[in-house]
């Protein structure tokens, strides 16, 4: 989500304005395989986050067209998290419109805590983009 929405580039950092999920669902698959491929040595040992063991477990999750929210679906598991994000006021989840917006705290501290110039590259490195 965060990589999704900051680029940590300009005045601000935030890069959109809003995320349809499907498209969030796409790149969290995305995300995981590329980090499950490359996190990995030549004799198999990871190294850093456990990106294979994410992308074994989130492929595993069931996909249904209606949008169930059954937390053994990968639209139900996305869903019980926009919502618990929702409940602490960084997200906006629209759901008729499937849709997630930033809120103005999660934004504020995005720029002045987590991707100010001091910890940007630290993130960075974290989430493999380094």
């Amino acid at each position: 989500l965060f990589t999704e929405f900051y680029d940590g580039q300009g005045s601000s950092s935030k890069s959109r304005d809003f995320l349809r999920v499907g498209e969030l669902q796409n790149r969290i698959s995305a995300y995981l395989k590329a980090g499950a491929e490359s996190s990995g040595d030549e004799d198999g040992q990871e190294h850093g986050l456990a990106f294979a063991n994410m992308y074994e477990a989130y492929e595993a999750l069931r996909s249904d067209e209606k949008g169930s929210r059954a937390k053994t679906t990968k639209e139900g598991f996305l869903h019980h998290i926009l919502k618990f994000l929702e409940k602490q006021v960084l997200v906006d989840y629209v759901e008729e419109d499937e849709m997630i917006q930033t809120t103005k705290k999660l934004d504020s501290f995005m720029d002045w805590n987590l991707l100010n110039q001091n910890h940007y590259v630290r993130v960075k490195r974290v989430l493999g983009l380094v």
